[in-house]
């Protein structure tokens, strides 16, 4: 019998692609939305450009401003 160790889930990032119609418009927006569950942080962005820009800059940004910032670690979800 192996023993695991807990884990546990401290933060999400969702992101939605978006669609587009055969015209290259957007039918739906992209969009990304952070949620930290530690402290209760979080925010959405819309738009091609502002998601592509929130992906990276969230993963720091936040974990540096955290007040739960000593359980966050360097591990990320693949």
């Amino acid at each position: 019998m192996s023993r695991q160790s807990a884990r546990v889930l401290i933060a999400t990032l969702h992101i939605d692609c978006g669609q587009t119609n055969r015209r290259g418009e957007d039918v739906r927006q992209p969009t990304a939305t952070y949620a930290c569950h530690l402290c209760g942080y979080a925010e959405t962005v819309r738009g091609r450009d502002q998601v592509r820009a929130f992906t990276p800059h969230i993963r720091t940004t936040h974990r540096q401003a955290c007040p739960a910032a000593g359980h966050h670690t360097e591990r990320t979800a693949a």
